[in-house]
Parts: structure tokens; C-alpha cells; sequence
């Protein structure tokens, strides 16, 4: 998760504002979050992260707002985009809570240490940005990045659907 996070584009980016405070950054970032949101609706569990770590560093309404345009646009198109191709808004990855009752436990333990998906199995590799954690100097950095792959992997685990099917590995922690 943390690679998917950082080559979206949206964390990178809102990391390089907190660090310099150049507000195009927060536009940069602001464009890569909307454009997450259109091609994986789940990409909005970064969103408060986000808005939390931008008020964190700089305290303006006006940074916030900013960088919130474009996510606003982009989801605004998709659930029209949806409405006008289906009747209603949903995104396609579940309509109710049901599909997010899987056992967390059973999810969890699935998604890293199972011998058909786990993560740990099918891609060790996956340790070796844990090692580079110590370099970050700014403790928000490595708390945005980590928060926000834990995100991910909840939900992933409780979804209906864990394992991705009848691939090798596991599809979502990897996509």
C-alpha cells in the first residue's frame, strides 16, 4: 500500500507542501486526489488524512480549500458520471456494509501471512521500505504514510472479498 499511496501521486505531493509550504503543491496534490478518487472511490480514505496533515502544517482555511477544488470536481463528475450511466451513484465497490463484514481478524491475517495471499509470502520485498522509515526526519510524514496504509489494508480485509479472487497473492494490497 504504502508504493500505491506514494505513485498516486497524492501523499508525494502533499509531503513536499508540508515540507516547503509552496501552494502549488497543495494544487498539484489537490489534482492527483480528485483523479485517485475517479479511478479507485476507495482513494477517498486519503482524503482526511490528508486535510488533517495540511492543517497540521499550516493552520490556513485557505490551504484547505485549495487544495480540496479539484477532489471536489473530480467526485462531483464520477457520481453524475455514475448517475447518468446507472440511476443511482453508487461507485461499484459495494452498496451496503454487508460487503465489508468479513471478520477483521480473518482479513488481516489473510491479506499478510496466508499461504494463498499473503503479502509477506508472495512479495517480501514488501519489508524493505520499512527499513527506510528511520530516515524521515518529520515524525507527521512517517505517521501520514503509515496511517494511511493501515487504511488501506483494513479495508481490504474487510471486504466480502479479501483474498481478489482466484488470483496469486494478494490483488488489492498489490494493485
Amino acid at each position: 500500500a504504502p508504493g500505491r499511496i506514494m505513485s498516486a501521486g497524492n501523499s508525494g505531493w502533499i509531503i513536499r507542501f508540508g515540507l516547503n509550504k509552496d501552494k502549488a503543491w497543495l494544487w498539484k496534490a489537490g489534482f492527483w486526489m480528485g483523479l485517485l478518487f475517479f479511478s479507485r472511490f476507495e482513494g477517498i480514505l486519503l482524503f482526511p488524512l490528508a486535510l488533517a496533515y495540511i492543517h497540521f502544517k499550516s493552520r490556513k482555511k485557505k490551504d484547505l480549500i485549495l487544495f480540496s477544488v479539484w477532489p471536489a470536481v473530480f467526485l462531483a463528475f464520477e457520481l453524475i458520471y455514475n448517475y447518468i450511466r446507472s440511476g443511482h451513484f453508487y461507485t461499484g465497490y459495494g452498496a451496503s456494509l454487508n460487503d465489508y463484514a468479513t471478520p477483521l481478524s480473518l482479513g488481516l491475517y489473510g491479506n499478510l501471512f496466508s499461504a494463498g495471499k499473503g503479502i509477506f509470502i508472495y512479495s517480501p520485498a514488501i519489508l524493505i521500505p520499512a527499513a527506510g522509515f528511520k530516515f524521515f526526519k518529520n515524525i507527521a510524514e512517517r505517521r501520514l504514510i503509515l496511517l494511511a496504509s493501515l487504511l488501506y489494508l483494513i479495508l481490504y480485509s474487510k471486504w466480502w472479498d479479501w483474498s481478489g479472487d482466484t488470483c496469486w497473492g494478494p490483488r488489492f494490497l498489490m494493485a
